[in-house]
């Protein structure tokens, strides 16, 4: 079991065991109630994430507002909605955010492009650039047949070594 898995195990364990109505536990249930923790926090996240992206054009931040809209839009943790942080939270103005990213769209849409090379520029380029390929080719080619071939070294023969060499002859 990893390092993470551990902690919240042993936190899991812990809330578990301050209840005193509760005596004994199997030791599966606790890896079985921190997975349950772990998924329940990966769909909260992943649901806050979502909001946050879809309103918002680079959320760095997710807020307890976003928590409080998804707890109004899931039934499933509306639980959640009695929690004082979330029902202090300011509710996530919808609107004002879409327009901001309409906005910011409308932008980058404005924004002057870069202007391309015509299409006969471009052939021209491709053309210079295959005739300098071709022309440094042969060159290339005889500068590594100039090259000497790589000289295997072998070891001397048992009559060349004498008492003081260190080789160590097979």
């Amino acid at each position: 079991m990893s390092r993470n898995k551990s902690q919240l195990t042993g936190r899991v364990k812990r809330l578990v065991l301050a209840d005193q109505r509760v005596g004994k536990v199997a030791k599966t249930s606790y890896v079985a109630m921190a997975r349950a923790a772990e998924v329940f926090t990966c769909h909260l996240f992943r649901s806050m994430s979502s909001v946050a992206c879809t309103y918002e054009p680079n959320p760095k931040i997710l807020r307890a507002a976003h928590l409080k809209h998804v707890a109004n839009k899931d039934e499933g943790l509306s639980f959640l909605r009695g929690l004082p942080a979330v029902a202090r939270a300011p509710d996530l103005e919808l609107d004002a955010l879409l327009e901001k990213r309409e906005l910011e769209r409308e932008r980058e849409r404005k924004k002057p492009k870069k202007r391309k090379s015509s299409s006969a520029q471009g052939e021209t380029k491709k053309k210079k650039k295959k005739a300098k390929a071709a022309a440094t080719a042969p060159a290339k080619q005889e500068v590594e047949a100039a090259k000497p071939a790589p000289a295997t070294v072998a070891p001397p023969a048992a009559a060349e070594l004498s008492e003081d060499d260190d080789y160590d002859v097979e």
